[in-house]
C-alpha cells in the first residue's frame, strides 16, 4: 500500500512506488514477496513454511528472529547484513559451493536425525548451529533439543473433523431427500396432524387437495427425521471436538467459535445454512492447511498473475475480489 501524504492509499504492483521494504513487492495482501515466500514486516513473520527449516530451525521467522545481524532477502534462510562471503559468511543458494535443492523437503526424517546428531544435517556455514563467523553464546552450545514425534493418535482432532463430515454430509443429502419426500407425500394428500401424518379423503381432499404446504402441514418424512437426528448427533461431535481441541492446544479458542457457528448455521439455517456448512467444513477438513492454506495459495497464484498476466492485459484480474481496470 502507498501512502502519497494526499489521504489516499492504494496498490501499485510493478511500479516503483510498490518496492519497499528490502527492496521487495508489496502486495495487496500486506506481505511482500520474497521470492521463496511471502513476508510481513509488520509482524515479523512469513506466511508459508519455510522449505529449508529442516536445517535453518526457523520455519517462520525473519532471519533467525534477528534482523539487525542478519537479512532474509530470498525468503529460505537468514544471511549477515555485511553480505561478506568466505568462512563463517554465507554462500549464495544454488552455487557450486552450496548446492541447495528445495523442490521437494521432507521434514519428520531430518528432524529426527537432528535430534541425535544436530551435525549430520547442518550445513558448515550455519551461523547458528556451528559456531560460524559470529559469536553467538548460548545458541552454539545448548544441549540437543528432545523433538517429540507426532504419532496419527495425537492427530485425533483432524481425523474426527473428517470423520463428521462425512457423517454431517450424508445427513445433509439424506435431509435434501427427505424434503423430497415430504413434498411427494403432501401431492397425494398427506398431511401432517399432532399425533402424526394422516390422509385427506373424500370432501377433504376435493376442499383442501390443493391448499398450500405450510410448516404445519407439511408431512412428516422418515428419511428427513432421520437427517434431522444426524444433524443434530454431528453438532454434539462437533462441539464436542472443538472443546477437547481447544484444551489440548490443537485449536484456538476463536476457530471454535466459527465452527460453532456454521454449525449452527448447518442444522437449523435451511439448506442454504446446510450447504453453506458443508463446503466450510470440508475444505477445513480437506484442504492442505485448510482455509489458511486456499487464502496462501491464493497469494501465490495472483503473484503470478501480476508477474503475467495483469501485465499485458487491461484488466487486473484478482482471485480474490472483483476484477478492476488498471
Amino acid at each position: 500500500m502507498n501512502h502519497l501524504k494526499t489521504g489516499n492509499a492504494f496498490f501499485a504492483q510493478g511500479s516503483y512506488k510498490a518496492y519497499k521494504f528490502a527492496g521487495n513487492e508489496l502486495q495487496e495482501t500486506g506481505f511482500y514477496g520474497m521470492n521463496a515466500r511471502f513476508y510481513m514486516a509488520d509482524l515479523g513473520r512469513f506466511g508459508q513454511y519455510d522449505p529449508l527449516s529442516a536445517s535453518t530451525l526457523d520455519p517462520y521467522g525473519y532471519g533467525y528472529n534477528n534482523p539487525i545481524m542478519f537479512a532474509d532477502s530470498s525468503g529460505l534462510e537468514g544471511e549477515p547484513v555485511n553480505g561478506e562471503t568466505g568462512p563463517g559468511g554465507p554462500q549464495s543458494i544454488g552455487t557450486a559451493t552450496n548446492p541447495i535443492d528445495v523442490g521437494e523437503v521432507i521434514v519428520n526424517a531430518p528432524i529426527r536425525a537432528m535430534a541425535s546428531n544436530t551435525t549430520s544435517i547442518m550445513p558448515s556455514n550455519c551461523l547458528v548451529c556451528n559456531g560460524g563467523g559470529i559469536s553467538a553464546p548460548g545458541l552454539q552450545n545448548t544441549p540437543t533439543p528432545s523433538v517429540p514425534i507426532q504419532t496419527p493418535s495425537e492427530n485425533w482432532y483432524g481425523l474426527a473433523g473428517q470423520g463428521n463430515w462425512f457423517f454431517g454430509t450424508a445427513g445433509v443429502l439424506s435431509g435434501f431427500g427427505g424434503s423430497v419426500q415430504s413434498r411427494n407425500m403432501y401431492s397425494q394428500g398427506i398431511r401432517r396432524g399432532i399425533s402424526g401424518n394422516y390422509r385427506l379423503t373424500g370432501r377433504n381432499l376435493s376442499q383442501f387437495g390443493n391448499a398450500a404446504m405450510t410448516d404445519a402441514t407439511i408431512p412428516i418424512s422418515k428419511i428427513g427425521s432421520a437427517a434431522k437426528i444426524a444433524g443434530h448427533f454431528s453438532f454434539g461431535v462437533g462441539v464436542i471436538s472443538d472443546i477437547a481441541g481447544t484444551a489440548t492446544g490443537q485449536v484456538s479458542l476463536g476457530k471454535a467459535v466459527i465452527n460453532t457457528g456454521f454449525g449452527v448455521a448447518g442444522n437449523w439455517g435451511g439448506p442454504i445454512g446446510a450447504s453453506l456448512s458443508t463446503v466450510y467444513f470440508g475444505v477445513d477438513g480437506f484442504y492442505p492447511g485448510g482455509w489458511p492454506g486456499i487464502f496462501n495459495d491464493g497469494n501465490i497464484m495472483q503473484a503470478k498473475l501480476d508477474e503475467g498476466f495483469n501485465q499485458a492485459g487491461p484488466y487486473r484480474i484478482n482471485v480474490f475480489g472483483a476484477h478492476e481496470p488498471k
